[in-house]
């Protein structure tokens, strides 16, 4: 029989260049999977229900690259957005429809600008005053959707910068315990 006598180290123990090794190595360990982002999916999904949104479809892409942000696809109750937008719509709201639609842009980018809502009514009237109602509804709706968007950037990148910080990481691996060159011992 042989013993054998090993040294194992924590990671505070370890040399400040193989902690930073380390850290790097495992720098985007954290966010490889879609669990990282289910809360703040359900939390905005909340959100955007009481704000007069359903089926609720979100999307982001936060590489640090142009075109890169957050936004979603759902389906949007009309009579909610109409009281508490332009309640002057009211007695025309059989005739409204609405949508949030993908742009040209959306085949590559991801933001609240890659959707564009769209307002779907029946344009037979000839009331100038109506069109600019309409005008009004359409643009308070859109401001709402894209202040929707940031909102849902803004969480899921706090929360990715939270989970590829050095501190975060050297947490998680402070768990192990090390060889002197930062091999985990199993």
């Amino acid at each position: 029989m042989r013993e054998q006598t090993i040294t194992l180290y924590e990671f505070s123990e370890l040399s400040e260049a193989i902690q930073e090794k380390l850290i790097e190595k495992h720098r985007y360990d954290y966010i490889e999977d879609d669990y990282w982002y289910k809360l703040i999916y359900e939390d905005f999904k909340n959100i955007a229900q009481k704000q007069g949104y359903s089926d609720i479809k979100p999307h982001f892409s936060l590489s640090g690259s142009q075109g890169d942000g957050a936004c979603f696809d759902a389906n949007i109750d009309v009579r909610y957005m109409i009281n508490n937008h332009t309640p002057d719509l009211l007695p025309f709201i059989d005739e409204i429809d609405i949508a949030i639609r993908q742009n040209a842009y959306a085949t590559h980018y991801c933001h609240s600008r890659t959707r564009q809502v769209e307002l779907i009514v029946d344009y037979s009237h000839e009331n100038y005053e109506l069109y600019k109602l309409y005008e009004t509804f359409e643009k308070a709706i859109t401001a709402d959707y894209q202040e929707l968007c940031k909102m849902l950037e803004i969480a899921l990148q706090t929360e990715m910068d939270d989970l590829t910080s050095d501190d975060y990481i050297r947490e998680e691996l402070s768990s192990s315990e090390y060889y002197a060159d930062g091999r985990v011992y199993y």
